[in-house]
């Protein structure tokens, strides 16, 4: 089924709301934009998502379409979820770029 949408003069592009709804979105979700080429893939966060932004594009490129049930339930977390989520945490073994291969 195809669904329309239009661009605001503020740049807001609004869901339709059957789309929305068809997909599990609810006002709020964070969202990434993927630019391929002309086309553009538009994605809810989830915990590897976020991550991965951090870490360099080419790791983006093979996480999309491979989300599993565990990954989808994560999605459900919001940022203000996390905050303090890993505070005390030890940091001794934290593999830091030096050792990437």
């Amino acid at each position: 089924m195809i669904f329309t949408s239009t661009l605001t003069a503020d740049m807001s592009l609004p869901i339709p709301a059957e789309v929305a709804r068809r997909l599990g979105w609810q006002a709020g979700q964070l969202f990434v934009f993927v630019v391929h080429g002309i086309n553009v893939q538009i994605e809810p966060t989830t915990l590897e998502l976020l991550a991965a932004l951090q870490e360099d594009e080419a790791e983006l490129n093979g996480m999309f379409g491979e989300l599993d049930e565990e990954d989808e339930a994560k999605a459900d977390l919001a940022i203000e979820d996390l905050r303090g989520a890993m505070r005390g945490a030890d940091p001794t073994g934290y593999r830091d770029r030096d050792d990437r291969y």
